[in-house]
C-alpha cells in the first residue's frame, strides 16, 4: 500500500526519488551538522541543519511510504531498534516524568524516526547503500575543507595560535564525535582498498591520499579515543592485508607514512604533546588512583570517577534503573556527597554508553544496548559482514568512553548506520 501511489499514480516515481534524495542528504550532512541560531522579529529561534534533513525526510516517507513491508516476517525482527527509544518513553511514563524530561527523548528521536522510515521510504539495495557510504565520504571531505579553511582564517588573520588543535579545528562537532566519524571513513576507505567497491569509483592511490588526510586531521583534533581507533583500524588494515597475502612495498610505505604522521605531529605540536603524554601516563599507571584531594581532574581522571560513581548508583538499583533524566539528577547528587565540585559543576553524565543504558533503565535497558553492539559484532564476524563489525567495534570503543546517545552527534550517528547494518543483516540472515 502506497498513500501516493494511490491518489496520484504518476507522482509515485517522483516521490521515491525525493526519499532517495533526501536519504541522501542525510549522509552528506551527518559530518556536517551544525546547530545555527537566527534572529527573527525580535525571537531568537536554534535551527539544527540535520534536524531540517530528518523532519523532511519523515514526512516524505511517511506520505510517500510502502507500507506493505510490514507483512514481511522479518520486518518486526528489523523494529527491535525502536526499543531504543520505546523503553526510555515507556520507562518515563511509568514514572509520570515525561514532561519534565522531554528534552532528553527528544534528543533521541531519530532512534524511532530513522528505523521506521527507512523501513517504508527505502527500497533497500546494495547500490543504494554503497552511494550512501560514498555520499557520506563526501560529506566528510568537505567537513574536513571546511574546518581547515576556518582554522587558517582564525591562525593567520586572528592569531589564534591554537587554531589546528581540538576544538578550535572541529568546527562542526566534538572532537570525539568528529574523529569516530572520520575514522569510519577511513576504515571503509581501508576496506575499499582491499574489497573495491566498484561504485565509489575511487582508485587506490586516491584512496591512500584521503586515508592520510583524514588521519592527519584525526592526529590533529587530538580526541583520544579518535587516536585509539584509528592506530585499532590501520592495525586490522596491516593483519587482513597480510592474510590476503596483498601487504607490499606500497602498503609498508603508506604504513609507514602514517606512522612518521603521528610522531611528527606528537613531536612538533604541543597541544597534541600534551594530550598524547596524558593518554600514555592514563594508560601505563594505575588508572584507578586518582588525586581525591585534589580539585581539578584531567579528562582521563574524570572519566574514571564517573565510572566508578555510576556503579555505585547502578548497583543500588540494578534492575530497574533511575530513568531517563533521573539518573543524572542521581549523579549530581553523588558529587556533591564526594565533594567533586568539578564533575558537579559540569552536571556531567557516565561518560560511557553502557553503564548509562545500565543507570537509566537497569537490566533491559544495559542488555538492549548490550545486544545491538557486543553480541552484533560477534554475529557479524560470524557472516563476515566485516563494514558492519567495523562500524561496531568503533561504536563499542566511542560507547566505553562517551554516552553518546546522549546527544545529537551521537544518536544521528548510531541511528542511521545502526539501523542500515542490521537490516541488511537481518535480511540476509533471517528470512
Amino acid at each position: 500500500m502506497n498513500i501516493i501511489k494511490n491518489i496520484f499514480p504518476g507522482k509515485h516515481l517522483v516521490n521515491k526519488k525525493l526519499n532517495r534524495f533526501l536519504f541522501y542528504g542525510i549522509a552528506f550532512f551527518i559530518p556536517l551538522f551544525k546547530t545555527f541560531q537566527i534572529q527573527l522579529f525580535d525571537n531568537n529561534y536554534i535551527i539544527k541543519s540535520m534536524g531540517v534533513i530528518i523532519i523532511l525526510f519523515t514526512i516524505s516517507g511517511i506520505i510517500a511510504g510502502n507500507y506493505s513491508v510490514f507483512k514481511k516476517k522479518n520486518v518486526w525482527i528489523k523494529l527491535t531498534t525502536v526499543l531504543l527509544w520505546l523503553i526510555p518513553i515507556f520507562h518515563l511514563l511509568f514514572l509520570n516524568s515525561v514532561n519534565t524530561y522531554w528534552h532528553k527523548l527528544e534528543v533521541k528521536l531519530s532512534l524511532i524516526f530513522i528505523p521506521i522510515i527507512v523501513l517504508i521510504a527505502i527500497e533497500f539495495k546494495k547500490e543504494i547503500f554503497y552511494t550512501f557510504l560514498k555520499v557520506f565520504i563526501i560529506g566528510g571531505i568537505v567537513a574536513v575543507i571546511i574546518c581547515l579553511i576556518i582554522s587558517i582564517y582564525n591562525f593567520y588573520f586572528l592569531n589564534n595560535t591554537r587554531a589546528f588543535t581540538y576544538q578550535n579545528l572541529s568546527y562542526f562537532h566534538h572532537p570525539s564525535y568528529f574523529a569516530m566519524y572520520l575514522n569510519f571513513i577511513v576504515g571503509i576507505l581501508y576496506y575499499h582498498s582491499i574489497n573495491p567497491i566498484k561504485s565509489f569509483n575511487i582508485n587506490r592511490p586516491l584512496t591512500y591520499i584521503l586515508i592520510l588526510l583524514f588521519t592527519f586531521f584525526i592526529i590533529l583534533i587530538s580526541s583520544k579515543t579518535g587516536w585509539i581507533s584509528n592506530i585499532l583500524i590501520t592495525t586490522l588494515f596491516v593483519i587482513f592485508s597480510i592474510k590476503r597475502k596483498s601487504f607490499n612495498k606500497i602498503n609498508f610505505g603508506f604504513l609507514l607514512a602514517i606512522i612518521l604522521s603521528f610522531l611528527i605531529i606528537f613531536k612538533t605540536v604541543p597541544s597534541v604533546k600534551s594530550r598524547s603524554n596524558s593518554l600514555i601516563n592514563y594508560i601505563s599507571h594505575n588508572i584507578f588512583e586518582t588525586e581525591k584531594g585534589s580539585s581539578y581532574f584531567s579528562s582521563s581522571a574524570t572519566r574514571i570517577i564517573v565510572w566508578k560513581c555510576s556503579l555505585e548508583l547502578i548497583n543500588q538499583k540494578i534492575i530497574f534503573g533511575y530513568g531517563e533524566g533521573l539518573s543524572g539528577v542521581e549523579l549530581n547528587k553523588l558529587y556533591k556527597n564526594k565533594d567533586y565540585k568539578q564533575l558537579e559543576n559540569k552536571n556531567l553524565n557516565s561518560h560511557n554508553q553502557f553503564l548509562q543504558c545500565f543507570l537509566d533503565h537497569g537490566l533491559i535497558g544495559g542488555c538492549i544496548i548490550i545486544f545491538f553492539t557486543i553480541i552484533m559484532l560477534f554475529k557479524s564476524l560470524k557472516t563476515k559482514d566485516y563494514l558492519y563489525s567495523l562500524f561496531l567495534i568503533l561504536i563499542t570503543i566511542n560507547f566505553l568512553t562517551e554516552s553518546m546517545l546522549e546527544t545529537q552527534s551521537g544518536v544521528v550517528f548510531f541511528a542511521v548506520f545502526n539501523t542500515l547494518f542490521f537490516f541488511q543483516w537481518v535480511d540476509k540472515n533471517i528470512s
